[in-house]
């Protein structure tokens, strides 16, 4: 097979030793034609000191003030890119051996224009077992209708892209508003060009998640509304509810408001998932009883109070006679009152309901 050129992307901050790891995998690749550039957003540590140590004339580094938007050193370093194919990795992320090989050799002998794949999660420098995965979605065409109504189903740290469709692409959007969701925005922007996208079945590279790389909770709810109002011609072309807003929204939000202790927002969130794929549904759902029933949620001790009813910090519930649990928010209560209707939804939950109506549905 022809070697084409590879042109691997890592933007970093302050990551040295992850960084020399990311390098130290590219390094090891079987596939030898690839060229690194490291964009690096004025970092205080040894970040520098670690590329030069490699004293390869393929490593390119460049220092570049993003003022905290990642997307705009991505962007840098694709404008640098001389290869046939892009690769975007994270610098606190790394790959197996074969992932390139793996990922050129489909690409050029399948005709896909972007390939990505499965991560092991790893959260210990001492970890030897790897079993769990960041794991991507198989997605259905048309691609862009799957990634609306179904949400991201691709790795960053994963993707190889055809150079000629970034090109026609643009730049990743730099909004600071997608902080976190620029590389969904991506996908749905190339996803409007091509259905070739390939989810490669294998595991081939790593994500670190020992170094804190969760999300915001307030960011995440301003990347929905971002997300929102960018693509809402989308959302009223493929998403079928009255609201035009995609199930996996409300599964974020409730997430989000559930981890704020925001227990009101979080009820009101949750019934919309009755929209969401059966397992996905089920999953929160049961989720959501165990995390009240045990207790394992980190709130105040108001909110657990309020969320678990009667039921001790230590999990023994008690007057569990008089509890009742409502059908649709899934939330238990002795309080004598909140009513409940014939399907047992509670008088909260219909209030809502009613309020979230449309004008014309309220009669």
């Amino acid at each position: 097979m022809e070697e084409f050129l590879v042109s691997i992307v890592i933007p970093t901050y302050n990551r040295a030793e992850d960084l020399k790891r990311a390098l130290n995998s590219i390094i090891s690749q079987t596939y030898k034609n690839w060229e690194v550039i490291v964009v690096d957003n004025s970092s205080v540590d040894r970040t520098e000191t670690v590329v030069q140590s490699f004293n390869d004339p393929k490593i390119r580094f460049y220092i570049v003030q993003n003022h905290g938007v990642v997307a705009v050193s991505r962007n840098f370093g694709i404008q640098k890119a001389k290869g046939k194919y892009i690769a975007l990795l994270d610098s606190d992320d790394w790959w197996t051996p074969k992932k390139l090989e793996v990922s050129v050799s489909i690409l050029e002998s399948k005709n896909i224009d972007l390939v990505y794949h499965d991560l092991y999660k790893i959260n210990s420098t001492s970890q030897f077992l790897y079993w769990k995965k960041e794991k991507t979605r198989m997605l259905k065409t048309p691609i862009l209708q799957d990634l609306i109504v179904n949400g991201n189903g691709i790795n960053n740290s994963s993707v190889v892209v055809r150079k000629s469709v970034v090109d026609q692409v643009g730049s990743l959007d730099e909004n600071p508003e997608l902080i976190a969701g620029e590389d969904y925005d991506y996908w749905i922007r190339v996803s409007k060009i091509t259905d070739k996208f390939y989810q490669i079945p294998k595991t081939l590279g790593y994500y670190w998640t020992g170094g804190g790389n969760l999300t915001n909770p307030t960011r995440s709810l301003n990347i929905l509304r971002t997300l929102q109002k960018k693509y809402q011609s989308d959302f009223d072309r493929y998403v079928s509810n009255r609201g035009k807003t995609p199930w996996w929204f409300y599964k974020t939000r409730f997430l989000v408001h559930l981890s704020l202790g925001n227990l009101q927002d979080a009820k009101n969130e949750i019934a919309f998932l009755q929209e969401a794929p059966f397992r996905i549904k089920w999953k929160y759902i049961i989720l959501f009883r165990l995390k009240n029933l045990l207790g394992f949620f980190d709130f105040n001790k108001r909110f657990l109070v309020r969320i678990l009813n009667h039921q001790s910090l230590r999990g023994k519930m008690q007057n569990s006679k008089e509890i009742r649990v409502c059908t649709s928010c899934v939330m238990d209560t002795t309080d004598p009152n909140i009513t409940f209707n014939e399907k047992g939804v509670c008088n909260h939950c219909l209030n809502y309901f009613q309020n979230i109506k449309p004008e014309w549905e309220k009669n």
